[in-house]
């Protein structure tokens, strides 16, 4: 099989435990580090994506990212969908939407019950600043605290800056 043909597979024919959703281009943050410099791009159409996904053969980790998927205004409801056709879904975001509780608890009644949360500048805003450029150490750690409440299998992520949070990880060891 070339690659091309690979590309070219039906959803049908999915062989992958985990895929990833890049549901919207929008952000509330500006980070230093970011992959999507284009703003402007339509989010994705969820009636495609929930096509596709009803179509895999078997029970997949469906990603849900962007530059922040919390963006999107309908995010409880593309879990409640992704989960009904039978997949299980993880959240990557930012975390600054998910230091309300309250909106917290409506993505789990919608189902969600895995969180990947960036947390580059632990609780720490000074690092916050100079990596994502805001000071949002706050949101973060209210955000770990509200999806702890939740239940949620919580997964971080910390990106390294040499000589500026190199102490990171023993940090969020100390917070976790």
């Amino acid at each position: 099989m070339t690659l091309l043909n690979y590309y070219e597979q039906s959803p049908e024919e999915n062989t992958f435990i985990e895929v990833v959703a890049d549901v919207t281009h929008r952000c509330n943050m500006t980070c230093k580090n970011c992959y999507i410099p284009n703003r402007d791009i339509p989010d994705m159409n969820i009636e495609r994506l929930i096509d596709c996904v009803s179509r895999f053969p078997k029970r997949t980790m469906i990603r849900i990212i962007g530059a922040e998927p919390t963006m999107r205004k309908d995010l409880p409801q593309l879990i409640r969908r992704v989960k009904s056709a039978g997949h299980k879904v993880c959240l990557l975001t930012n975390g600054l939407r998910l230091s309300s509780e309250r909106y917290c608890k409506e993505l789990k009644d919608h189902g969600l019950r895995h969180v990947y949360i960036s947390m580059n500048g632990v609780d720490n805003d000074d690092w916050y600043e100079e990596i994502d450029e805001l000071r949002c150490a706050s949101k973060k750690v209210s955000a770990l605290r509200n999806s702890r409440k939740m239940n949620f299998v919580i997964d971080i992520g910390c990106i390294l800056v040499r000589g500026l949070n190199d102490s990171a990880p023993t940090e969020m060891i100390r917070l976790l």
